[in-house]
Formats: C-alpha cells, sequence, structure tokens
C-alpha cells in the first residue's frame, strides 16, 4: 500500500469513507480522510481497501453489477451518489434496491411515468414498477404463480413500495386485458386496504412517521385474462403492546390520535383532548410529518371503498373509544379483590356505552 494511494476505509462516523494513504504503521495504515472525519485516521490494514483507479470514484450505475469491482464500500458510495441526485431506486441484477427519498415529488417516479414501464425499455430509471412488471409478464408467460418479497429496515420504504407495486399491478392488468367493472371496483378495494391497515397496524416510532407494527403477505389473484379478480391479506405478529404503551417520543396506533380529531367522533363518543388519556399522555401526540385530521377522513373514506356501511364504520371507531375510556379507570384493591375508585366509574360506563 503506497503513499498517495486513494482508498476506502471503515470509518466509525460514515461507513465507507475516500482517503489516501500517508504511511503505514505496523498493522495500520495512516489515512488523510477525503470525505467525512477530520485530521489523521488511523484504520486497521484489513478495513482498508484500495481503489484500483480514480475512475470508479464516480461509477454510479443504474445495475450495481455493471460495476468495475464489487466492492461493499464502492456500491455503497455509488447508491450515495444516486441518492443525492434523487436518484431512489438501483439495480441489483433482477432486485431493486430502494433508499427511501422521503419526497413524493420527484418528477421521474410521478404517477404519469408510470405507463412507460408497461414495456421494458434498458432507457428508463430503475423502479418497482419494473419488479412489478417482470412479475406480472412471467406470471403471464408461465401460468405460475409469482413472488416480490419487500423487506428492509424500519423506514427503509417498504409500506410505500408495496403501495408502489400494487398500484402498478392494477395499472398493468388494465393495460394488458380490457377492465371490466368487476376487476375496477376490485382495484379500488385492494388499493384502499392500505390506509386501513396503516390506521390500525401502523404508528410513529423514532425512526419512522409510519412504521408498520406487523408483517403481512398479500396475495392479488388474477384470472386467466390477466385482470385482479381477488386479494388476501394474512397479518403477522401485530405489535399488541402498541395498544396502550410506546416508547420515548413515539405513538400508538394511528387510530387513536385520528380519532380525536373528529368533533363528530368525539361528540358521539364524549372524547377529551388526547392529553387526558394516560395511554396517549406521554406520547408525541402531534408530529409535524403527520395530519391526523386528514388521515381520519381518508381512513373513512377507505373503509367506504372496501364496502363497510356506516354502522360497521363506526362500530369499529366505537372500540377505539372504548380503549381510551377504560384507560381512564382506575383500579384499587379490596378485600382481595379488585374494585373501581369511584370517581373514574364514569368512564367504564362510557366504556361500556361505546362498546354496545
Amino acid at each position: 500500500m503506497r503513499e498517495g494511494q486513494l482508498v476506502l476505509y471503515v470509518s466509525p462516523r460514515a461507513s465507507w469513507c475516500y482517503g489516501r494513504v500517508l504511511g503505514v504503521d505496523g498493522g495500520e495504515v495512516l489515512i488523510e480522510p477525503q470525505q467525512g472525519d477530520e485530521g489523521i485516521v488511523r484504520a486497521k490494514a484489513e478495513l482498508v481497501h484500495c481503489v484500483m483507479n480514480a475512475e470508479q470514484v464516480d461509477e454510479a450505475p443504474d445495475d450495481l453489477l455493471d460495476m468495475t469491482e464489487l466492492h461493499e464500500g464502492l456500491l455503497l458510495q455509488a447508491v450515495k451518489r444516486r441518492y443525492l441526485k434523487e436518484v431512489a431506486y438501483t439495480d441489483i441484477g433482477r432486485i431493486s434496491l430502494a433508499v427511501n427519498p422521503f419526497n413524493f415529488n420527484i418528477p421521474w417516479y410521478s404517477d404519469a411515468e408510470l405507463p412507460k414501464y408497461f414495456h421494458p425499455d434498458p432507457s428508463l430509471l430503475p423502479h418497482v414498477w419494473k419488479t412489478g412488471r417482470d412479475a406480472y409478464i412471467s406470471l403471464l408467460d408461465t401460468r405460475q404463480s409469482q413472488t416480490i418479497l419487500v423487506s428492509g429496515d424500519s423506514g427503509a420504504g417498504k409500506t410505500e413500495a408495496v403501495k408502489l407495486v400494487l398500484k402498478f399491478l392494477g395499472a398493468i392488468s388494465a393495460h394488458k386485458a380490457p377492465a371490466t367493472d368487476l376487476s375496477r371496483t376490485l382495484h379500488s378495494k385492494i388499493t384502499a386496504s392500505s390506509p386501513v391497515l396503516e390506521t390500525f397496524g401502523n404508528a410513529k416510532t423514532v425512526r419512522n412517521d409510519n412504521s408498520s407494527r406487523f408483517g403481512k403477505f398479500l396475495q392479488v389473484q388474477f384470472n386467466a385474462a390477466g385482470q385482479i379478480c381477488g386479494a388476501v391479506t394474512t397479518s403477522y405478529l401485530l405489535e399488541q403492546s402498541r395498544v396502550t404503551t410506546c416508547g420515548f417520543q413515539e405513538r400508538l396506533f394511528h387510530c387513536y390520535y385520528q380519532l380525536l380529531t373528529s368533533k363528530e367522533a368525539c361528540k358521539l363518543f364524549s372524547l377529551e383532548p388526547p392529553d387526558k388519556y394516560p395511554i396517549l399522555e406521554k406520547t408525541a401526540i402531534t408530529s409535524p410529518r403527520i395530519d391526523d385530521a386528514a388521515d381520519f377522513a381518508a381512513t373513512n373514506q377507505a373503509l367506504r371503498t372496501i364496502g363497510m356501511t356506516e354502522a360497521q364504520r363506526w362500530s369499529i371507531w366505537a372500540v377505539i373509544a372504548g380503549i381510551l375510556h377504560m384507560s381512564r379507570v382506575v383500579f384499587f384493591d379490596k378485600e382481595g379483590s379488585a374494585a373501581v375508585v369511584p370517581e373514574t366509574g364514569k368512564y367504564l360506563k362510557l366504556a361500556a356505552y361505546a362498546w354496545g
């Protein structure tokens, strides 16, 4: 490893960073950082990678398999360069790697671009739409079930990725096969299921404002003509503790906060402001990036779209209201049995009223 050699080294502050070798001291390499760190860095030799040529520094292909060298540091730097240009997706062969841009207004990912992905086109940027197209075409060609696996860390964008794939499957199936009233209705219901699942199964965490607190397996069914004819969602491992508890600066499931923004619901169920409820008072009641009132309206519209009557819709919100009232009921030991503190007995009655 010669002096002046361009290298990548593992930085405790920023993962793999570029630097130039100043010298070698035993088993350590002295490095002048080119990004991230300041001053002279000492790194273990096994955590330093020599860059073969300067051109590698600027590599950021659509498919990482096209890079000159496949090394963890070089791959991460390439993805970072693309991300800084608001290119959120990168291919790794048939795998689509997404880095959450936290931005819904990137022009080349707008809905107007979606139809362009109906047919293979090497000039198009990588996208989960391409993954959806490949799965759909393989389904029609092989007449065999296809699987799309969406995985990642909290906040990576899994929930949004699934919604994008569903939207694309609905669009391409309507494009490939004549849409019927039934297929259009089914697609609308499948799409509407997402905000419902998010309201009652997602929550704000320290890393993500809309974190899914459960896993799900979604089956989308197609008929012989390639039209959507049904869907089944199976949920796994719901974080049941979040019904009443969560971490500092986090929130319980979205449904509580949405319900309490509705004047109609508060009047119907005798609800009070969020800070009156023990299970909510220490949570992040408001969040600058969450509009609970708008989300409440969207959830109700989604419930209508999937076919619920007004009575059914309010019966669901009644369950949430009852939980809120029950959180204010205080119990004490009375001769070996549990008894309700008289002053909180009214909340028990309100819960009973809500639950019918």
